[in-house]
């Protein structure tokens, strides 16, 4: 395990980098949806508030009673968010 936390390491992007890609991110003009746990402590609300204003066309939801693995947490509540997201914003 150690082996695999040192590698992750290794390969995460310098800050100039992520500051580049995060830049890059305002280009995308189609829908997006942010689905983030209220109760966050890891990546806290205000990070979902910055990155929706990254996007002209963003969608920010909250989840009650998670943390960072909201597919583990609430996978009902994000599978409805994210089915009435598609809905909204999908053709077939």
């Amino acid at each position: 395990m150690r082996r695999d936390l040192d590698k992750y390491l290794r390969s995460v992007p310098g800050k100039a980098q992520l500051l580049e890609w995060a830049e890059q991110q305002g280009a995308f003009d189609g829908p997006v949806l942010i689905v983030w746990a209220r109760d966050e402590k890891l990546m806290p609300p205000e990070h979902a508030v910055r990155l929706a204003e990254h996007f002209d066309n963003a969608e920010l939801v909250w989840v009650d009673d998670s943390r960072t693995l909201i597919p583990i947490d609430q996978p009902e509540v994000l599978t409805t968010h994210l089915e009435q997201f598609l809905a909204r914003t999908t053709t077939l």
